[in-house]
């Protein structure tokens, strides 16, 4: 979709669900989301044609924010282990940050 008075691609957004922990998810001296995770998460969402809108949520919150729709992924690194059938993961696996995927959404 194009804003006429702009002549600019408006996408839809994505809301995307973060702890805070540098250097991948943090706000800056700004209160601007910054770190590796978000400049990572800001390029996927321009080549999947969306806005990324970064929400911080608390480690012990960010399943029930995921299932009651307060974001839309979660995007870090989390284990994947007994979660398989739960959620859909994108990314790599190996041995960074334990499981190293990026992007999850529920199922």
């Amino acid at each position: 979709m194009w804003n006429k008075t702009k002549k600019e691609a408006v996408f839809p957004e994505l809301i995307i669900g973060g702890t805070s922990y540098n250097p991948y998810f943090y706000q800056d001296i700004n209160g601007k989301y910054a770190g590796i995770d978000v400049e990572i998460a800001k390029e996927a969402c321009k080549r999947a044609g969306y806005t990324p809108v970064f929400q911080s949520i608390p480690i012990e919150e960010r399943f029930q924010a995921l299932k009651n729709k307060k974001i839309d992924c979660l995007w870090s690194c989390l284990t994947i282990k007994g979660r398989e059938d739960k959620y859909l993961y994108v990314g790599r696996t190996g041995s960074s940050c334990d499981s190293g995927q990026r992007w999850k959404r529920s199922r």
